[in-house]
């Protein structure tokens, strides 16, 4: 231990204690850098995530996209479809009135004596 600078013969208690913070202060410098070190790993792993994230993202809309796009189409064939029936209906009525229609005319023609 040091002597004081006033009275040698006694040991400098300032110097100490002097010793003892900086001691203390060196310790919560290295957990502070420990501490800190800590936090940018973190922050980096957060990055990281979130790169991530965002690339399941991009993904997650590009097949939404395809699948919205696919749904028009099924959506477009499913109305042909319906309306193919009417069509057909549409058909056989015309059809059974042009029947009607001639033999109504053949009915007429063989009354007037043709």
């Amino acid at each position: 231990m040091a002597n004081c600078i006033l009275d040698p013969q006694r040991d400098c208690l300032g110097l100490q204690k002097a010793e003892m913070l900086e001691k203390q202060f060196e310790e919560y410098r290295k957990q502070a850098r420990e501490t800190h070190s800590e936090m940018y790993a973190r922050i980096t792993t957060l990055e990281r995530m979130d790169s991530a994230r965002n690339e399941q993202y991009i993904a997650i809309m590009g097949k939404l996209d395809n699948m919205e796009k696919r749904i028009d189409t099924t959506l477009g064939i499913i109305e042909e479809l319906k309306a193919k029936p009417a069509r057909r209906w549409d058909q056989v009525v015309d059809k059974v009135l042009i029947g009607v229609i001639g033999a109504i005319v053949v009915y007429i023609m063989a009354q007037i004596g043709f």
